[in-house]
């Protein structure tokens, strides 16, 4: 049996912040009275990446 992505088996609910992850990036900086090691974790919670891109040299040939 599959569930959804975004059901657990104890019917918990998860928030998809990918979906959200820059909105909450930048609300961070709206965020008044908030100290900014609390506002620091809440980034590096989140944790937004844009990826990479990589070529590797193939042995039979120029690149893939």
């Amino acid at each position: 049996m599959r569930f959804h992505p975004r059901e657990a088996r104890a019917l918990q609910w998860y928030l998809r912040i990918t979906d959200y992850a820059q909105e909450l990036l930048d609300d961070l900086d709206t965020l008044i009275g908030w100290p900014e090691n609390v506002k620091a974790q809440q980034r590096n919670w989140i944790g937004r990446s844009e990826g990479a891109e990589i070529t590797f040299a193939l042995a039979d040939g120029p690149t893939a």
